[in-house]
């Protein structure tokens, strides 16, 4: 069996109900990602130190752990506050060789400085066995669908910030590998908030509505005359319809299509809406929310507290629901807003680079 666990930052802990810091963080709600720069939630002190799960350091969290066997089944879940220490800090890159390389025999000099007694070799064996698992948990999610859209990422200059060149990013096996387990996380986290009688009237849920019927149709009709079938009953189906097409460039465009007809996912106090509706279509579950990502995300926040309340850490949320729906309602403005201003930013200096 293996023991896994995910630990995100107790931003709760130092951003306190009532408070100033909260009352900003409540209005701003999201951190906005500029090409040149990021607009953050929380104050830097936060963000890069007291928040950063830094290796070799003290860092309060709030932890989901599982035992799981080797073909990713729950034995047991712990939900906690607690005190971590992290020993290495690898990056996307570090995680992605060990991926592409099981064999490869990986010196010190390879990763950042490891500490707390462990070896290079716990580090390749640890990262190797979460992909393993990780894989299974994908697999096992039928009915889940990924409608990823092109996305440019940019060479800066460090004096001008006038971009250099771009490239479209590339998702590879260790973001997979993080976003199960982060899926997995938040998916878990829903489903103890809303079994907790005394806190499920303020639950804070991330819902996606099913994709827009007419819209929907005339897609349909459309990859019907050119062969492609799909009766888009669920999102089992139109996931299958998108892995049965090889070539790249039609995938890309059957991609672009059907995400046109997709609704966007939003946040949502559970009380106000009926329990039919909390469902969330594109990964086919029946609770999910936000707990990942606290640091620039105030509805995370939130989540965090109610999970404190569960565990007789905290009160419950002082709010009422219909207030806490309004600050729902807030932050899928907000949040709109903040793509809107991403997507913007990189439009322009892809203008600067063609023009």
């Amino acid at each position: 069996c293996y023991r896994i666990g995910v630990h995100i930052a107790d931003v709760s802990y130092f951003v306190q109900e009532q408070t100033p810091l909260d009352n900003e963080a409540a209005q701003r709600t999201t951190s906005v990602y500029l090409v040149e720069r990021v607009i953050p939630m929380l104050p830097r002190l936060l963000c890069d130190r007291l928040c950063s799960l830094n290796p070799n350091e003290d860092r309060l969290t709030y932890s989901v752990i599982w035992t799981m066997n080797e073909e990713g089944e729950i034995l047991d879940e712990q939900f906690a506050r607690s005190i971590i220490r992290s020993c290495v800090k690898l990056s996307y890159e570090h995680a992605q060789d060990i991926i592409e390389n099981p064999n490869k025999d990986f010196k010190a000099e390879d990763f950042p400085a490891i500490s707390n007694n462990f070896s290079v070799n716990d580090i390749t064996r640890t990262v190797s066995e979460l992909y393993g698992i990780s894989k299974i948990l994908r697999s096992k999610r039928t009915g889940a669908l990924t409608l990823n859209q092109p996305k440019l990422q940019y060479q800066i200059k460090t004096d001008s910030k006038m971009p250099m060149s771009f490239s479209v990013y590339q998702q590879k096996e260790s973001n997979r590998l993080v976003e199960e387990y982060m899926l997995l996380a938040n998916m878990q986290v829903a489903r103890k908030l809303c079994s907790t009688d005394r806190i499920h009237d303020k639950v804070i849920l991330r819902r996606h509505p099913a994709p827009n019927t007419t819209t929907l149709q005339n897609t349909i009709k459309m990859l019907t005359s050119s062969g492609i079938k799909l009766d888009g009953q669920s999102s089992n189906d139109i996931s299958k319809a998108v892995q049965s097409v090889q070539d790249e460039s039609a995938k890309k465009l059957l991609i672009h299509l059907l995400a046109k007809s997709m609704q966007l996912a939003i946040y949502c106090c559970a009380s106000c809406v009926p329990d039919s509706n909390y469902s969330h279509y594109a990964l086919n579950v029946n609770f999910y929310t936000h707990f990942t990502s606290p640091i620039r995300r105030y509805p995370d926040i939130l989540v965090h507290r109610l999970l404190g309340a569960v565990l007789d850490y905290n009160d419950n949320l002082y709010q009422t629901p219909g207030a806490l729906e309004q600050i729902a309602q807030l932050c899928n403005e907000k949040k709109m807003n903040a793509k809107t201003c991403s997507e913007r930013s990189a439009e322009l200096y892809l203008a600067v680079l063609i023009r």
